[in-house]
């Protein structure tokens, strides 16, 4: 339990340590996500982190994105005694299922916000898609798992 509170506290305190050059301007928005949300980051968990690229970023750019925010992120896990990988997701990548997005927009932490018009206008594109295609999600897994939930 302990653990828990303070990660807690390390999330809550990320985005004062963020510089103001630390972000890149193509990025839009930069969500926490995964084990570390629930306090369950163990030595072998990585830290989940997704960026929101704007929408003219290309595959290439992208990658630089990864690198660099990947770079800024363990230097300030780092600074907090915790040295565990961390892994970024482009999300607008096409090979991101909408499950996950949706995901990590509802559970997710978002510790970083650039321009809150386009952040909005994504994170309403992936309810829209999410929700057009669970449907076929529930009627797949029951026809291969049976599975419905």
């Amino acid at each position: 339990m302990k653990k828990m509170i303070v990660l807690e506290e390390i999330i809550e305190k990320i985005p004062a340590e963020l510089a103001p050059n630390d972000i890149p301007t193509e990025i839009e928005a930069i969500y926490l996500y995964g084990s570390i949300l629930k306090g369950k980051l163990r030595t072998e968990s990585d830290i989940d982190i997704a960026i929101l690229p704007n929408h003219r970023v290309d595959e290439m750019k992208a990658l630089e994105l990864i690198s660099k925010i990947e770079s800024v992120f363990t230097k300030i896990f780092k600074k907090f005694g915790i040295s565990n990988e961390v892994s970024v997701l482009n999300m607008r990548s096409k090979y991101v299922s909408i499950e996950l997005l949706h995901n990590i927009i509802l559970n997710g932490v978002c510790i970083y916000e650039k321009s809150e018009v386009e952040h909005f206008e994504f994170k309403n594109f992936v309810i829209r898609e999410y929700s057009d295609f669970k449907p076929f999600l529930k009627k797949f897994r029951a026809e291969k798992y049976g599975i419905i939930y």
